[in-house]
């Protein structure tokens, strides 16, 4: 679901520093914001994660039993 510098920013939780070094990224690097909020967006429509699309896939599962 989550593909990096598509709709995400990865980073190493092993590595010291690695998720300051992504925010940093993130906060200076505008067309990559823009790029990830879009990708975002994208895959939320994409993959219907909406709270109706949730509630669809509730209403079908319970409706057949599983």
């Amino acid at each position: 679901m989550l593909t990096d510098n598509v709709n995400a920013l990865m980073f190493d939780q092993a590595q010291p520093g690695a998720l300051e070094g992504a925010l940093t990224r993130l906060c200076s690097d505008t067309s990559l914001r823009q790029r990830l909020a879009q990708g975002a967006a994208n895959t939320i429509d994409r993959l219907e994660l909406t709270w109706i699309g949730n509630a669809r896939r509730v209403i079908a599962r319970v409706e057949s039993g599983a």
